[in-house]
């Protein structure tokens, strides 16, 4: 019987998800820690684009299509897409709510099975992983 509301809250580096029943009280289930995920901030380099010499062959820095970033967050954006299966599977929740940085909220909705994105009632791209349970009932009830 689908009693609940689940609540995924996630970054590239951890997700918490939540179960959100009628009352409005969240109790959370189970979290998930991506270590690749970790965003480290690196100063971008400051040297001048290179240009083209018709006498000499040049370098070109092509950067890869898909960074190492992107990678590890689509890896983790399947991982949790599969919990959440699992769980769309078991009738554990109805409705899911996702919060996310707008980095990661694109690559989760990007992994999300047909099923499981067609349980998704509403999307707050915010970063509440440290968030407190209250913080987080504040932001996912606040009206838009």
């Amino acid at each position: 019987m689908q009693t609940s509301t689940w609540v995924l809250v996630a970054d590239g580096a951890k997700a918490r998800l939540f179960a959100m029943e009628k009352d409005r009280s969240l109790t959370e289930i189970v979290d998930f820690l991506n270590p690749e995920g970790r965003r480290e901030r690196k100063p971008l380099p400051n040297r001048p684009p290179r240009a083209h010499d018709r006498f000499r062959t040049s370098q070109h820095a092509f950067e890869p299509r898909t960074t190492a970033q992107e990678k590890a967050d689509d890896t983790f954006a399947r991982e949790l897409d599969a919990a959440l299966e699992r769980g769309r599977v078991d009738h554990r929740y109805g409705d899911l709510i996702l919060v996310a940085p707008p980095h990661f909220l694109g690559a989760l909705k990007a992994a999300l099975g047909e099923h499981v994105r067609s349980s998704v009632v509403a999307e707050l791209p915010k970063d509440l992983t440290q968030a407190d349970t209250a913080e987080i009932l504040d932001h996912i009830t606040a009206p838009h």
